[in-house]
């Protein structure tokens, strides 16, 4: 992962860097971020537009796993985006147990 932009209050967000993106070329329907804050791991943020829902969609993907974890807890394993009757789930499923390193 390699840092894309800092954000007032909000910290360091984070695109994965094996994927290139130029961000004057890079119109994204869905995009999942990573991000820290006093160089500390502090959040995961899925991203979807409007008009990505919209398609109906139907998204499972694995989440890449760091090699060792700043804190003990529970962390996702996999992403979705599910559209089903009225209803739209964006979530961060499979979660897995590790131990800080």
């Amino acid at each position: 992962m390699v840092p894309d932009s800092a954000f007032p209050i909000m910290g360091v967000h984070w695109v994965d860097g094996t994927v290139p993106l130029d961000p004057s070329q890079f119109h994204f329907t869905q995009i999942l971020l990573n991000g820290s804050w006093d160089g500390k791991y502090t959040f995961i943020e899925p991203m979807v537009t409007r008009a990505y829902l919209l398609s109906d969609p139907s998204l499972t993907q694995e989440l890449k796993q760091p090699q060792a974890f700043q804190k003990t807890g529970y962390f996702p394993t996999r992403y979705s985006v599910q559209h089903d009757a009225d209803f739209y789930t964006v979530a961060l499923t499979g979660m897995a147990h590790h131990d800080a390193a």
